[in-house]
């Protein structure tokens, strides 16, 4: 009963946050974002795949796996074009990129410092960083990935055939690519939700926050992929707009699901305050 009661307690309290802090609102806006630094970011990630000797069909092959189909069809038959006509994009990509990292980073950090109750108190300078290092982060989600996409088979094909045991690394693999995709989401998300408030805070304080959230994205985006491709068909209903239907429900889930993890924490933060503060009255 007393466990039983803590969970009510602890979705009770995060429904009355999510409602307080405008999440459906700053989900919008951070989808509209990643909108606006959604092509500048695959041109940058395109316009480096030469300097590291992967082919852009990997890039495409990782998207599949999480992207709705419209959205991997958009960037297959506009990326191509663009990189094709204009050569020297990398620097284009970079500058492209981090202006509309900073408008997502600032309003997450917005969002947690309301909900952690507290003023931001970091300089120009800081925020910037934050925004570099975010984007450092995605990029390594992507480029791990990828080269667990390219080289892993080549690697556990080998490894496997020396041991014997070759028919069952499909099996491994499968499971092992998404295993590692999740820890390198979670480190991103753990390291957002701990430095994003202006407020000292551990890392044991945001984990949780950031395996619900990585697990959620990555079901979430592979059950909205499942349904569009299945079972619904946007364009029965919006004609030329599906694909943007498609691509702006994506992001504002991605936006949602994002500012869920941190506000998951800031309630189990003020659990313990309380209880904390309960165990000094006593």
């Amino acid at each position: 009963m007393g466990k039983r009661h803590l969970w009510l307690v602890f979705i009770k309290k995060l429904i009355k946050r999510l409602n307080q802090d405008r999440v459906t609102d700053f989900s919008s806006q951070l989808a509209y974002t990643f909108l606006f630094s959604l092509f500048p970011f695959l041109i940058f990630i395109f316009s480096l795949l030469p300097y590291l000797g992967l082919n852009p069909d990997s890039v495409m092959s990782f998207l599949k796996d999480f992207a709705p189909p419209e959205l991997v069809s958009i960037i297959k038959n506009n990326i191509y074009h663009i990189l094709k006509r204009n050569g020297g994009l990398l620097s284009f990509g970079v500058v492209a990129t981090l202006w509309p990292m900073a408008s997502a980073v600032m309003t997450i950090r917005h969002v947690f410092n309301v909900a952690y109750g507290v003023k931001e108190t970091r300089s120009f300078i800081m925020m910037w960083l934050m925004v570099f290092l975010f984007t450092i982060g995605l990029l390594a989600v992507i480029f791990v990935a990828l080269f667990l996409s390219v080289f892993g088979p080549m690697v556990g094909h080998f490894l496997f055939d020396s041991l014997g045991i070759s028919l069952k690394f499909l099996h491994f693999w499968t499971l092992f690519h998404y295993i590692v995709t999740f820890m390198m989401i979670f480190i991103v998300f753990c390291s957002l939700y701990f430095v994003s408030p202006s407020k000292a805070l551990s890392p044991k304080e945001v984990w949780i926050g950031a395996v619900i959230a990585a697990l959620c994205w990555q079901v979430t985006s592979f059950l909205f992929s499942l349904y569009v491709d299945k079972f619904f068909h946007y364009s029965s209903t919006y004609g030329t707009l599906a694909s943007v239907i498609v691509i702006m429900t994506w992001f504002y889930i991605t936006g949602f699901i994002l500012i869920l993890g941190g506000e998951i924490n800031v309630v189990l933060y003020q659990l313990r305050q309380e209880r904390n503060q309960q165990r000094e009255s006593v």
